[in-house]
């Protein structure tokens, strides 16, 4: 529902398609054409609420095609901004924020120097170890998860269909591996971090080696 905004705010639309409410990171595009590009915009919720958040990435001057059911397909110039904020949002609902123009000038949230073997929020901690696991705290309850993300290989006896365990001796796990840890990203609100490694099988039938490429989230809020 437009009613009582200009030409110029914008809306967008946040949707949960699910029966579960969501109250977290959520991440939005949003796309200005260049002419009509102040520098800066404000988000808030139709009820007037200013919603605070950071850019993850700007655009410029990126060309974009404009189809239509009743004109020739054509182009613009817009400046594109990836924005994410927190919301709350019940299962099977939507709710709407407005985009009002504003002078300034925005840019990327900049990545926190921090551990690349350490992601923590509000309600968990995460260690990621040499061998490429992880232990998960859950602050809440004490509770420790240990060794999660440990990989296995083990040879299999079945056919295409059918998956039949072998009796394990030739199991291969990644327990032994070294792997390297670095930040993706961490801001306010997200933080991501990338494991690699190469994780060696040596049996009779199946030789060689994998590389494994693991990229780790925690958003603001995030509980599991």
């Amino acid at each position: 529902d437009r009613t009582g905004l200009n030409d110029r705010q914008y809306l967008i639309a946040n949707l949960n398609t699910t029966p579960l409410t969501y109250d977290g990171v959520m991440q939005a595009v949003i796309d200005i054409p260049v002419e009509e590009d102040t520098g800066a915009f404000t988000l808030s919720d139709t009820k007037g609420k200013n919603i605070s958040f950071e850019v993850v990435s700007v655009v410029r001057n990126l060309g974009k095609r404009i189809l239509s059911p009743i004109n020739l397909p054509g182009g613009k110039l817009i400046n594109r901004y990836t924005v994410r904020y927190c919301q709350r949002l019940d299962g099977m609902s939507y709710h709407t924020l407005i985009v009002t123009p504003a002078e300034g000038a925005l840019e990327a949230a900049p990545t926190r120097r921090k551990s690349a073997y350490h992601m923590e929020n509000e309600h968990l901690k995460v260690t990621i170890h040499n061998n490429g696991t992880i232990d998960l705290l859950h602050k809440k309850t004490g509770k420790v998860y240990r060794d999660l993300l440990l990989m296995e290989d083990n040879a299999d006896r079945g056919s295409a269909y059918f998956y039949i365990e072998n009796d394990g001796s030739e199991m291969v796990t990644s327990q032994g591996v070294r792997a390297k840890a670095r930040v993706i990203e961490d801001t306010p609100l997200m933080q991501k971090r990338g494991i690699t490694y190469r994780m060696k099988i040596d049996r009779e039938i199946g030789s060689g080696t994998v590389d494994f490429d693991v990229v780790l989230t925690l958003g603001k809020g995030d509980k599991m």
